[in-house]
């Protein structure tokens, strides 16, 4: 009976203990998997977390062999990282590191006479800052190379050289580092030509000495206001691009207005002096004097001048035949006279804001030729000159002409910063920076790709 009702109560838990039994076993395989796998999933977050640590830690902390190689001995206060901007930072520095390396990895002392890529690179910077006169860049540490670094290094206080020192190069590719400018107290050739631009325009009345003073600091504070530029008298790249251009207002007044007022009053004064009866009383005295006795005199003398005369008359009658010769293709050799001239600098040094005849810039050589050739047009730059609309424009290389003006930017600019003359057959004559003296050079790749104009003045 016990065991009837022992059996009935079984049969009704029977149920019950099945679904305990089957939560029991489950628990179990989940446990035993949970053990299984958790060795693995710690040593993979340990390493995620080195991982973020190194990653998204400081800039200086990618520099240490000690971060990538033994991530343990990060020190703890440099884990807890929740920025999301530090990963971003973190992949950018390696792209600065590649192109800032050739710059900044070796600080070597270069100085004149030296060679090497870099100084193509330490040239380009120049060029890019003004301190040089745009152009392909070379790998020779030349007088301009040299003048430029002076120039860089007094504007930024360093001490000038002229040696591309440690010093020199950090500040030379620095994102701070100044543009070439002209202010109180600079001095030189490019301050004396300055101040004959703007002594030109009627700026500037002082001693054009090559010292920038208060003079021409009012000078030069005095053509921004005119021209709507910030006038703070610093020769800045857009007040001297505007000054040497076609575009500069002039401060000169017109002065041929009062010249013909004075003319009339003239005139009216010998008509008074006409009234005396004097000139009646003059005339019978110069014919009672014995003019007749002089004439046998003059007889004899031209009889013997007579015979040779006409053989002398015949001789300079073939001369005068040949000076109408030349005159006649004036207008066609007026290209010419400006390449010839131009051709009889080569050689002649590269210098700074100079226009001859010993030592030009590209715009000076321009200006130069030009002028020599008998063109009549002011000293401007190598902007200034592209701005000249009474030129005709070339559009492109295959364009040109002989006598063309060519102007080309840079790689690192837009703006139009050289100038030479076209000799036909992909060859024009140039004041190079670069080269450091008047050249002739081939249309190459680089001069191709930063052609922007060309203006044919003849």
């Amino acid at each position: 009976m016990t065991t009837n009702c022992f059996k009935r109560k079984f049969e009704k838990q029977k149920p019950v203990i099945k679904r305990a039994s089957a939560v029991l076993l489950f628990a179990a395989v989940f446990t035993s998997i949970g053990l299984f796998v958790l060795p693995f999933t710690l040593p993979l977050e340990t390493a995620s977390a080195t991982k973020e640590r190194v990653v998204s830690g400081p800039k200086y902390e990618r520099d240490k062999p000690t971060a990538s190689v033994h991530p343990a001995s990060a020190p703890p206060a440099q884990t807890p990282v929740t920025s999301p901007v530090a990963p971003e930072t973190a992949l950018i520095l390696p792209a600065e590191t590649q192109i800032t390396s050739p710059r900044t990895a070796k600080y070597t002392r270069c100085g004149p006479g030296d060679d090497g890529e870099f100084i193509a690179e330490l040239q380009a910077r120049l060029m890019e800052l003004l301190y040089m006169d745009p152009d392909d860049p070379t790998t020779h540490y030349g007088p301009m190379t040299t003048n430029a670094v002076e120039l860089f290094q007094n504007a930024h206080g360093l001490e000038v050289t002229g040696f591309a020192d440690e010093e020199t190069q950090k500040l030379l590719f620095d994102e701070s580092a100044i543009p070439y400018r002209m202010k109180k107290g600079s001095e030189g050739k490019d301050v004396s030509s300055l101040q004959e631009r703007l002594y030109d325009l009627g700026y500037f009345e002082g001693l054009r000495n090559g010292f920038y003073g208060t003079a021409t600091e009012r000078a030069v504070r005095a053509f921004q206001s005119a021209n709507g530029l910030l006038p703070d008298g610093t020769a800045n790249s857009e007040t001297r691009e505007l000054l040497y251009s076609p575009n500069a207002v002039s401060n000169l007044k017109p002065t041929p207005t009062p010249e013909p007022r004075r003319t009339p009053k003239a005139t009216l004064k010998p008509s008074p002096s006409i009234k005396p009866s004097d000139t009646p009383k003059l005339t019978p005295k110069p014919t009672d004097t014995p003019e007749p006795t002089p004439e046998p005199t003059p007889g004899p003398t031209l009889e013997p001048t007579a015979e040779p005369t006409p053989d002398r008359t015949f001789e300079p009658t073939p001369e005068p035949s040949l000076t109408p010769s030349p005159t006649a293709p004036a207008a066609e050799t007026g290209k010419e006279a400006m390449i010839s001239v131009a051709l009889a600098q080569l050689g002649k040094p590269y210098r700074w804001s100079e226009e001859g005849p010993d030592g030009f810039d590209c715009s000076g050589l321009v200006y130069y030729s030009l002028k020599c050739a008998g063109v009549s047009v002011s000293r401007y730059s190598a902007s200034g000159f592209s701005q000249v609309e009474s030129w005709a424009y070339v559009g492109s290389i295959d364009k040109l002409k002989r006598g063309d003006l060519m102007f080309f930017k840079s790689d690192t600019s837009s703006g139009i910063s050289h100038t030479g003359i076209y000799l036909g057959d992909g060859t024009f004559v140039h004041a190079s920076s670069s080269a450091g003296k008047v050249i002739i050079s081939s249309v190459t790749s680089y001069y191709e790709r930063n052609f922007v104009l060309g203006r044919r003045v003849f």
